[in-house]
Protein backbone atom coordinates (compact mmCIF):
# COMPACT_ATOMS: atom_id res chain seq x y z
CA UNK A 1 0.00 0.00 0.00
CA UNK A 2 1.43 3.54 -0.35
CA UNK A 3 -0.12 6.70 1.50
CA UNK A 4 -1.03 9.98 0.11
CA UNK A 5 -0.43 12.37 3.00
CA UNK A 6 -1.07 16.34 3.53
CA UNK A 7 1.87 17.99 4.64
CA UNK A 8 0.01 20.70 6.70
CA UNK A 9 0.07 20.37 9.66
CA UNK A 10 -3.59 21.46 9.98
CA UNK A 11 -5.00 18.84 7.69
CA UNK A 12 -3.24 15.67 8.61
CA UNK A 13 -5.56 13.34 6.64
CA UNK A 14 -4.12 10.31 5.31
CA UNK A 15 -5.67 8.27 1.87
CA UNK A 16 -4.88 4.53 1.96
CA UNK A 17 -4.32 3.28 -2.27
CA UNK A 18 -2.92 0.26 -3.67
CA UNK A 19 0.55 0.01 -4.81
CA UNK A 20 0.98 2.15 -8.05
CA UNK A 21 2.67 1.16 -11.17
CA UNK A 22 6.32 2.36 -11.94
CA UNK A 23 5.27 5.33 -13.75
CA UNK A 24 4.43 6.89 -10.19
CA UNK A 25 8.19 6.79 -9.47
CA UNK A 26 8.59 9.38 -11.55
CA UNK A 27 6.10 11.33 -9.96
CA UNK A 28 7.69 10.95 -6.21
CA UNK A 29 11.03 12.40 -7.75
CA UNK A 30 9.47 15.45 -9.77
CA UNK A 31 5.89 15.89 -8.56
CA UNK A 32 6.08 19.56 -9.37
CA UNK A 33 8.42 19.68 -12.42
CA UNK A 34 7.36 16.91 -14.31
CA UNK A 35 3.33 17.66 -13.73
CA UNK A 36 2.51 21.28 -13.75
CA UNK A 37 -0.79 22.31 -13.28
CA UNK A 38 -3.30 24.47 -15.81
CA UNK A 39 -6.14 25.74 -16.77
CA UNK A 40 -6.77 24.42 -20.63
CA UNK A 41 -7.74 27.83 -22.32
CA UNK A 42 -10.33 25.71 -24.39
CA UNK A 43 -11.82 23.73 -21.80
CA UNK A 44 -14.98 25.03 -22.09
CA UNK A 45 -15.14 24.38 -25.93
CA UNK A 46 -14.70 20.88 -24.93
CA UNK A 47 -17.68 21.25 -22.89
CA UNK A 48 -19.78 22.81 -24.74
CA UNK A 49 -18.96 19.97 -27.47
CA UNK A 50 -19.89 17.47 -24.99
CA UNK A 51 -23.42 18.90 -24.10
CA UNK A 52 -24.14 19.59 -28.33
CA UNK A 53 -23.41 15.65 -28.82
CA UNK A 54 -25.80 14.41 -25.40
CA UNK A 55 -28.52 16.74 -26.16
CA UNK A 56 -28.91 15.04 -29.85
CA UNK A 57 -28.29 11.69 -27.65
CA UNK A 58 -31.39 12.53 -25.77
CA UNK A 59 -33.76 13.98 -28.53
CA UNK A 60 -33.10 11.19 -30.18
CA UNK A 61 -33.85 8.65 -27.25
CA UNK A 62 -36.86 10.73 -26.19
CA UNK A 63 -38.13 11.27 -29.67
CA UNK A 64 -41.41 9.40 -28.20
CA UNK A 65 -42.41 11.17 -24.83
CA UNK A 66 -44.55 14.40 -25.91
CA UNK A 67 -46.06 13.08 -29.33
CA UNK A 68 -46.91 9.07 -27.62
CA UNK A 69 -50.91 9.53 -28.13
CA UNK A 70 -49.86 10.63 -31.79
CA UNK A 71 -47.71 7.44 -32.18
CA UNK A 72 -50.76 5.31 -31.28
CA UNK A 73 -53.03 6.73 -33.30
CA UNK A 74 -50.72 6.74 -36.29
CA UNK A 75 -49.34 3.42 -35.76
CA UNK A 76 -52.06 1.00 -34.54
CA UNK A 77 -49.61 -1.85 -34.04
CA UNK A 78 -47.80 0.31 -31.14
CA UNK A 79 -48.51 -0.52 -27.65
CA UNK A 80 -48.27 2.14 -24.61
CA UNK A 81 -45.86 -0.19 -23.01
CA UNK A 82 -44.52 -0.08 -26.57
CA UNK A 83 -43.66 3.69 -26.13
CA UNK A 84 -42.28 3.36 -22.60
CA UNK A 85 -39.90 0.28 -24.06
CA UNK A 86 -38.64 3.03 -26.62
CA UNK A 87 -37.87 5.61 -24.35
CA UNK A 88 -36.14 3.20 -21.87
CA UNK A 89 -33.57 1.37 -23.75
CA UNK A 90 -31.14 3.19 -22.38
CA UNK A 91 -31.36 1.63 -19.20
CA UNK A 92 -31.17 -1.77 -20.55
CA UNK A 93 -28.54 -1.42 -22.75
CA UNK A 94 -26.14 0.25 -20.10
CA UNK A 95 -25.91 -2.92 -18.13
CA UNK A 96 -24.62 -4.77 -20.96
CA UNK A 97 -22.37 -2.52 -21.90
CA UNK A 98 -21.18 -0.25 -19.71
CA UNK A 99 -17.95 -2.54 -18.55
CA UNK A 100 -16.44 -2.02 -22.27
CA UNK A 101 -17.31 1.51 -21.94
CA UNK A 102 -15.23 2.05 -18.89
CA UNK A 103 -12.88 -0.18 -20.37
CA UNK A 104 -13.00 2.35 -23.10
CA UNK A 105 -12.73 5.27 -21.31
CA UNK A 106 -9.59 4.44 -19.32
CA UNK A 107 -7.48 2.53 -21.38
CA UNK A 108 -8.34 5.03 -25.32
CA UNK A 109 -9.76 7.95 -23.63
CA UNK A 110 -12.00 10.86 -24.31
CA UNK A 111 -12.01 11.24 -27.97
CA UNK A 112 -11.88 7.84 -29.38
CA UNK A 113 -14.57 6.75 -27.08
CA UNK A 114 -16.75 10.24 -27.83
CA UNK A 115 -16.28 9.08 -31.48
CA UNK A 116 -17.61 5.47 -31.18
CA UNK A 117 -20.95 6.96 -29.03
CA UNK A 118 -21.81 9.47 -31.62
CA UNK A 119 -21.21 6.71 -34.08
CA UNK A 120 -23.56 4.71 -32.57
CA UNK A 121 -26.13 7.51 -31.81
CA UNK A 122 -25.83 8.41 -35.58
CA UNK A 123 -26.41 5.60 -36.46
CA UNK A 124 -29.75 4.73 -34.63
CA UNK A 125 -30.75 8.02 -35.72
CA UNK A 126 -30.71 6.90 -39.72
CA UNK A 127 -31.98 3.25 -38.98
CA UNK A 128 -35.25 5.01 -38.14
CA UNK A 129 -35.40 6.41 -41.39
CA UNK A 130 -35.46 3.93 -43.70
CA UNK A 131 -38.65 3.47 -45.86
CA UNK A 132 -39.78 0.53 -44.84
CA UNK A 133 -43.43 1.20 -44.29
CA UNK A 134 -45.38 1.54 -41.32
CA UNK A 135 -45.85 -1.95 -40.40
CA UNK A 136 -41.78 -1.96 -40.13
CA UNK A 137 -42.10 0.72 -38.20
CA UNK A 138 -41.73 -0.47 -34.42
CA UNK A 139 -39.19 -2.63 -35.21
CA UNK A 140 -36.66 0.08 -36.74
CA UNK A 141 -38.04 2.27 -34.02
CA UNK A 142 -36.44 -0.51 -31.36
CA UNK A 143 -33.29 -1.13 -33.49
CA UNK A 144 -32.55 3.10 -33.69
CA UNK A 145 -33.37 3.34 -29.62
CA UNK A 146 -31.56 0.26 -29.18
CA UNK A 147 -28.27 1.86 -31.26
CA UNK A 148 -28.64 5.39 -30.04
CA UNK A 149 -28.89 4.33 -26.21
CA UNK A 150 -25.57 1.72 -26.58
CA UNK A 151 -23.85 5.00 -27.94
CA UNK A 152 -25.30 7.04 -24.75
CA UNK A 153 -24.02 4.38 -22.01
CA UNK A 154 -20.65 6.34 -23.01
CA UNK A 155 -21.78 10.31 -22.02
CA UNK A 156 -22.71 9.65 -18.24
CA UNK A 157 -19.12 8.15 -16.83
CA UNK A 158 -18.18 11.07 -19.86
CA UNK A 159 -18.92 13.76 -18.35
CA UNK A 160 -16.99 13.13 -15.09
CA UNK A 161 -13.80 11.81 -16.95
CA UNK A 162 -14.40 15.26 -19.26
CA UNK A 163 -14.77 17.43 -15.69
CA UNK A 164 -11.84 15.92 -13.85
CA UNK A 165 -9.47 15.57 -17.28
CA UNK A 166 -9.83 19.32 -18.38
CA UNK A 167 -11.31 21.82 -15.58
CA UNK A 168 -9.43 22.64 -12.19
CA UNK A 169 -10.58 21.57 -8.76
CA UNK A 170 -12.66 24.85 -8.09
CA UNK A 171 -14.73 23.90 -11.37
CA UNK A 172 -15.21 20.35 -11.53
CA UNK A 173 -18.53 19.97 -9.76
CA UNK A 174 -19.81 22.79 -12.57
CA UNK A 175 -18.37 21.24 -15.29
CA UNK A 176 -20.26 18.00 -13.86
CA UNK A 177 -23.47 20.13 -13.54
CA UNK A 178 -23.40 21.77 -16.77
CA UNK A 179 -22.55 18.29 -18.96
CA UNK A 180 -25.55 16.92 -16.46
CA UNK A 181 -27.81 19.58 -16.35
CA UNK A 182 -27.34 21.32 -19.80
CA UNK A 183 -28.76 17.66 -21.73
CA UNK A 184 -31.98 17.67 -20.05
CA UNK A 185 -32.24 20.63 -22.61
CA UNK A 186 -32.30 17.73 -25.19
CA UNK A 187 -35.43 16.52 -22.90
CA UNK A 188 -36.52 19.72 -22.77
CA UNK A 189 -36.84 20.21 -26.44
CA UNK A 190 -38.15 17.20 -27.83
CA UNK A 191 -41.15 17.97 -24.97
CA UNK A 192 -41.35 21.58 -27.19
CA UNK A 193 -40.01 20.10 -30.77
CA UNK A 194 -42.56 17.29 -30.71
CA UNK A 195 -45.67 18.82 -31.13
CA UNK A 196 -44.33 21.54 -32.97
CA UNK A 197 -44.11 19.39 -35.83
CA UNK A 198 -46.16 16.04 -34.83
CA UNK A 199 -50.23 16.99 -34.96
CA UNK A 200 -52.47 16.02 -31.67
CA UNK A 201 -54.46 13.55 -33.61
CA UNK A 202 -57.81 15.28 -31.57
CA UNK A 203 -57.67 18.26 -32.96
CA UNK A 204 -58.82 17.02 -36.50
CA UNK A 205 -62.56 15.90 -37.23
CA UNK A 206 -61.85 15.09 -40.99
CA UNK A 207 -61.47 11.38 -42.40
CA UNK A 208 -59.25 8.96 -39.89
CA UNK A 209 -57.26 7.47 -42.55
CA UNK A 210 -56.12 10.56 -44.15
CA UNK A 211 -55.01 12.30 -40.44
CA UNK A 212 -53.25 8.64 -39.73
CA UNK A 213 -51.27 8.90 -43.26
CA UNK A 214 -50.62 12.91 -42.21
CA UNK A 215 -49.14 12.08 -39.13
CA UNK A 216 -46.85 9.04 -40.29
CA UNK A 217 -45.57 11.97 -42.69
CA UNK A 218 -44.64 14.29 -40.02
CA UNK A 219 -43.17 11.42 -37.52
CA UNK A 220 -40.85 10.35 -40.41
CA UNK A 221 -40.09 13.93 -41.48
CA UNK A 222 -39.28 14.66 -37.37
CA UNK A 223 -37.23 11.47 -37.65
CA UNK A 224 -35.09 12.60 -40.66
CA UNK A 225 -34.32 15.80 -38.81
CA UNK A 226 -33.11 14.42 -35.87
CA UNK A 227 -30.54 12.10 -38.41
CA UNK A 228 -29.73 15.26 -39.94
CA UNK A 229 -28.71 17.26 -36.72
CA UNK A 230 -26.72 13.84 -35.26
CA UNK A 231 -24.73 13.53 -38.73
CA UNK A 232 -23.54 17.23 -38.98
CA UNK A 233 -22.43 16.85 -34.81
CA UNK A 234 -20.92 13.63 -35.51
CA UNK A 235 -18.78 14.96 -38.56
CA UNK A 236 -18.16 18.06 -36.50
CA UNK A 237 -16.50 16.19 -33.46
CA UNK A 238 -14.05 13.65 -36.11
CA UNK A 239 -12.29 17.23 -36.87
CA UNK A 240 -12.66 18.87 -34.03
CA UNK A 241 -12.64 17.30 -30.79
CA UNK A 242 -9.30 16.75 -28.73
CA UNK A 243 -8.45 13.70 -26.64
CA UNK A 244 -6.70 15.68 -23.48
CA UNK A 245 -4.87 19.01 -22.21
CA UNK A 246 -1.04 19.02 -22.30
CA UNK A 247 -0.98 19.04 -18.10
CA UNK A 248 -3.08 17.85 -15.27
CA UNK A 249 -5.41 20.83 -14.39
CA UNK A 250 -5.55 19.66 -10.34
CA UNK A 251 -3.23 18.09 -8.21
CA UNK A 252 -5.39 15.46 -7.31
CA UNK A 253 -5.65 14.50 -10.83
CA UNK A 254 -2.20 14.41 -11.74
CA UNK A 255 -1.48 11.84 -8.78
CA UNK A 256 -4.71 9.68 -10.25
CA UNK A 257 -2.93 9.95 -13.84
CA UNK A 258 0.13 8.65 -11.69
CA UNK A 259 -0.93 5.91 -10.33
CA UNK A 260 -2.27 4.63 -13.15
CA UNK A 261 -4.70 1.82 -11.63
CA UNK A 262 -6.09 -0.77 -13.68
CA UNK A 263 -9.92 -1.32 -14.38
CA UNK A 264 -9.79 -4.64 -12.23
CA UNK A 265 -7.70 -2.82 -9.33
CA UNK A 266 -10.19 -0.42 -9.47
CA UNK A 267 -13.21 -2.47 -9.06
CA UNK A 268 -11.84 -4.02 -6.31
CA UNK A 269 -11.53 -0.68 -4.27
CA UNK A 270 -15.09 0.23 -5.34
CA UNK A 271 -16.90 -3.17 -4.00
CA UNK A 272 -14.99 -3.24 -0.85
CA UNK A 273 -16.02 0.60 -0.13
CA UNK A 274 -19.09 0.90 1.26
CA UNK A 275 -20.22 4.46 1.62
CA UNK A 276 -19.62 4.26 -2.24
CA UNK A 277 -22.25 1.15 -2.58
CA UNK A 278 -24.40 3.33 -0.28
CA UNK A 279 -24.46 5.91 -2.70
CA UNK A 280 -24.86 4.58 -5.68
CA UNK A 281 -27.89 2.73 -3.99
CA UNK A 282 -29.48 6.36 -3.01
CA UNK A 283 -29.23 7.37 -6.32
CA UNK A 284 -30.54 4.51 -7.79
CA UNK A 285 -33.63 4.52 -5.52
CA UNK A 286 -34.26 8.27 -6.80
CA UNK A 287 -34.45 7.60 -10.17
CA UNK A 288 -35.57 4.12 -9.88
CA UNK A 289 -39.21 5.01 -10.63
CA UNK A 290 -38.92 8.87 -11.65
CA UNK A 291 -37.66 7.86 -14.64
CA UNK A 292 -40.01 5.26 -15.83
CA UNK A 293 -43.21 7.31 -14.53
CA UNK A 294 -41.37 10.30 -16.44
CA UNK A 295 -41.73 8.24 -19.69
CA UNK A 296 -45.38 7.36 -19.11
CA UNK A 297 -46.34 11.28 -18.06
CA UNK A 298 -47.87 11.67 -21.29
CA UNK A 299 -50.64 8.97 -20.72
CA UNK A 300 -50.79 9.29 -17.20
CA UNK A 301 -51.87 12.85 -17.20
CA UNK A 302 -54.32 11.79 -20.27
CA UNK A 303 -56.00 9.62 -17.87
CA UNK A 304 -56.67 12.84 -16.12
CA UNK A 305 -58.18 14.73 -18.84
CA UNK A 306 -55.13 16.54 -18.90
CA UNK A 307 -54.05 17.01 -22.51
CA UNK A 308 -51.12 15.73 -24.61
CA UNK A 309 -49.80 19.69 -25.35
CA UNK A 310 -50.62 20.71 -21.21
CA UNK A 311 -48.25 17.70 -20.82
CA UNK A 312 -45.52 18.36 -23.53
CA UNK A 313 -45.83 22.04 -21.86
CA UNK A 314 -45.13 20.29 -18.69
CA UNK A 315 -42.26 18.55 -19.76
CA UNK A 316 -40.49 21.14 -20.85
CA UNK A 317 -40.19 23.90 -18.13
CA UNK A 318 -39.90 20.68 -15.93
CA UNK A 319 -36.45 20.02 -17.79
CA UNK A 320 -35.25 23.85 -18.15
CA UNK A 321 -36.00 24.23 -14.60
CA UNK A 322 -33.88 20.74 -13.81
CA UNK A 323 -31.48 22.50 -15.98
CA UNK A 324 -31.34 25.48 -14.05
CA UNK A 325 -31.52 24.18 -10.53
CA UNK A 326 -28.73 21.52 -11.21
CA UNK A 327 -26.84 24.76 -12.76
CA UNK A 328 -26.90 26.59 -9.25
CA UNK A 329 -26.33 24.05 -6.82
CA UNK A 330 -23.04 22.69 -9.00
CA UNK A 331 -21.45 26.30 -9.01
CA UNK A 332 -23.01 26.51 -5.39
CA UNK A 333 -20.88 23.47 -4.44
CA UNK A 334 -17.70 24.59 -6.09
CA UNK A 335 -17.44 27.97 -4.29
CA UNK A 336 -18.44 25.79 -1.02
CA UNK A 337 -17.26 22.51 -0.46
CA UNK A 338 -17.90 19.76 1.38
CA UNK A 339 -21.36 20.04 1.70
CA UNK A 340 -22.49 17.64 -1.48
CA UNK A 341 -24.59 15.27 0.89
CA UNK A 342 -26.36 18.11 2.75
CA UNK A 343 -27.36 19.07 -0.75
CA UNK A 344 -28.23 15.92 -1.96
CA UNK A 345 -30.25 15.45 1.41
CA UNK A 346 -32.05 18.61 0.79
CA UNK A 347 -33.53 17.93 -2.73
CA UNK A 348 -33.98 14.27 -2.42
CA UNK A 349 -36.37 15.39 0.77
CA UNK A 350 -38.47 18.14 -1.12
CA UNK A 351 -38.42 15.63 -4.22
CA UNK A 352 -40.06 13.05 -2.06
CA UNK A 353 -42.22 15.11 -0.19
CA UNK A 354 -43.46 16.42 -4.02
CA UNK A 355 -44.01 12.66 -5.16
CA UNK A 356 -46.18 12.24 -2.16
CA UNK A 357 -48.16 15.08 -2.72
CA UNK A 358 -48.83 13.51 -6.60
CA UNK A 359 -49.87 10.45 -5.29
CA UNK A 360 -52.57 11.32 -2.84
CA UNK A 361 -53.82 13.99 -5.27
CA UNK A 362 -53.85 11.14 -8.18
CA UNK A 363 -55.63 9.16 -6.09
CA UNK A 364 -58.11 12.18 -4.90
CA UNK A 365 -57.32 11.57 -1.49
CA UNK A 366 -56.75 14.97 -0.92
CA UNK A 367 -58.58 17.81 -3.25
CA UNK A 368 -57.32 17.82 -6.82
CA UNK A 369 -56.20 20.51 -8.34
CA UNK A 370 -54.52 20.48 -12.15
CA UNK A 371 -52.14 23.38 -11.21
CA UNK A 372 -51.38 22.15 -8.12
CA UNK A 373 -50.57 19.10 -9.80
CA UNK A 374 -48.44 20.15 -12.56
CA UNK A 375 -46.64 22.79 -9.63
CA UNK A 376 -45.68 19.32 -7.83
CA UNK A 377 -44.95 17.56 -10.91
CA UNK A 378 -42.51 20.75 -12.02
CA UNK A 379 -40.44 20.90 -8.77
CA UNK A 380 -40.40 17.08 -8.02
CA UNK A 381 -38.89 16.36 -11.07
CA UNK A 382 -36.70 19.36 -11.47
CA UNK A 383 -35.32 18.55 -7.66
CA UNK A 384 -34.17 14.72 -8.52
CA UNK A 385 -33.29 15.59 -11.78
CA UNK A 386 -30.27 18.47 -10.41
CA UNK A 387 -29.07 15.61 -8.12
CA UNK A 388 -27.13 14.16 -10.94
CA UNK A 389 -24.14 15.96 -10.80
CA UNK A 390 -23.66 15.83 -7.01
CA UNK A 391 -24.32 12.34 -6.61
CA UNK A 392 -21.13 11.93 -9.47
CA UNK A 393 -18.54 13.97 -7.80
CA UNK A 394 -19.81 12.91 -4.20
CA UNK A 395 -18.84 8.83 -5.76
CA UNK A 396 -15.36 10.35 -7.08
CA UNK A 397 -14.89 11.91 -3.86
CA UNK A 398 -15.82 9.12 -1.81
CA UNK A 399 -13.64 5.98 -4.00
CA UNK A 400 -10.53 8.47 -5.18
CA UNK A 401 -7.66 7.86 -6.10
CA UNK A 402 -10.06 5.37 -8.35
CA UNK A 403 -10.40 7.08 -11.75
CA UNK A 404 -14.18 9.01 -12.38
CA UNK A 405 -14.94 7.48 -15.06
CA UNK A 406 -14.74 3.92 -13.64
CA UNK A 407 -16.85 5.25 -10.61
CA UNK A 408 -19.61 7.00 -12.90
CA UNK A 409 -20.40 3.93 -14.68
CA UNK A 410 -20.75 1.84 -11.16
CA UNK A 411 -23.14 4.34 -10.46
CA UNK A 412 -24.85 4.68 -13.73
CA UNK A 413 -24.95 0.85 -13.82
CA UNK A 414 -26.64 0.48 -10.31
CA UNK A 415 -28.97 3.25 -11.22
CA UNK A 416 -29.67 1.26 -14.60
CA UNK A 417 -30.83 -2.00 -12.64
CA UNK A 418 -32.90 0.23 -10.52
CA UNK A 419 -34.65 1.44 -13.72
CA UNK A 420 -35.34 -1.89 -15.47
CA UNK A 421 -36.67 -3.59 -12.91
CA UNK A 422 -39.46 -0.78 -12.59
CA UNK A 423 -39.65 -1.04 -16.35
CA UNK A 424 -40.06 -4.85 -16.87
CA UNK A 425 -42.56 -4.59 -14.05
CA UNK A 426 -44.63 -2.08 -16.22
CA UNK A 427 -43.88 -3.99 -19.60
CA UNK A 428 -44.54 -7.22 -18.09
CA UNK A 429 -47.48 -6.59 -16.42
CA UNK A 430 -49.11 -3.83 -18.48
CA UNK A 431 -52.59 -5.01 -17.18
CA UNK A 432 -51.80 -3.43 -13.76
CA UNK A 433 -53.04 -0.33 -13.03
CA UNK A 434 -50.10 2.18 -13.52
CA UNK A 435 -51.50 4.27 -10.75
CA UNK A 436 -49.36 2.18 -8.35
CA UNK A 437 -46.08 3.70 -10.03
CA UNK A 438 -47.32 6.75 -7.91
CA UNK A 439 -47.04 5.29 -4.89
CA UNK A 440 -43.34 3.78 -6.51
CA UNK A 441 -41.87 6.91 -6.43
CA UNK A 442 -42.71 7.96 -3.05
CA UNK A 443 -41.22 4.89 -1.85
CA UNK A 444 -38.14 4.29 -3.46
CA UNK A 445 -37.37 8.47 -2.60
CA UNK A 446 -37.92 8.04 0.72
CA UNK A 447 -35.17 4.83 0.43
CA UNK A 448 -33.17 6.77 -0.88
CA UNK A 449 -33.10 9.86 1.49
CA UNK A 450 -32.53 6.51 4.11
CA UNK A 451 -29.83 5.43 2.14
CA UNK A 452 -27.98 8.96 1.70
CA UNK A 453 -28.36 9.53 5.84
CA UNK A 454 -25.84 6.64 6.75
CA UNK A 455 -23.29 7.72 3.78
CA UNK A 456 -19.86 8.48 5.34
CA UNK A 457 -19.64 11.56 3.27
CA UNK A 458 -15.06 11.93 2.76
CA UNK A 459 -13.73 14.60 0.46
CA UNK A 460 -10.32 12.82 -0.25
CA UNK A 461 -10.05 14.88 -3.87
CA UNK A 462 -10.87 18.00 -2.67
CA UNK A 463 -8.61 18.09 0.54
CA UNK A 464 -5.44 17.18 -1.51
CA UNK A 465 -6.29 19.56 -4.21
CA UNK A 466 -6.54 22.17 -1.14
CA UNK A 467 -3.38 21.14 0.77
CA UNK A 468 0.17 20.35 0.00
CA UNK A 469 0.69 17.12 -1.23
CA UNK A 470 3.61 14.74 -1.04
CA UNK A 471 3.18 10.59 -1.86
CA UNK A 472 5.06 8.13 -0.01
CA UNK A 473 5.73 4.45 0.52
Amino acid sequence: MKKIESADSDDSETLLIPQPRASCLEFNQHPREDQPIEKPVQRFYVLLMYCAVTCMQVIVSNTWNSIADSVLFAFPNCKPKSIALLSNWGSVSLLFCILPVCYMLHKKGLRTSMLVACGLCTLGAGIRCLPLGPDRFLLLANAGSILNAMGGVTYGPAVVMLSSTWFPADERTFATGVGTSLSLLGSATTYFLGPLMVSDPTTFSIDPKYVRHLIQNEIYFYMALCFMAELCLFIFLIFFFPDKPEHPTSKASSISLSLNLSCLESVKIIIKNSPLILLAISAALLSGAAAPWLSLLTMILTDLNITQSIAAVLGFWTMISGCFLGLVVSKLSDRYPGYIKQNLLVFASLSTSMFLWIALMIDHIMPFSQGLLLAAVLIAISSSWATSALFYELGAEIAYPVPESIVAGFMSSVSSLAVVTVNAFVYFFCFVDLFWLNYALVLFSLCSVVSLLFVNAVYNRSKLDRSNVTVRK
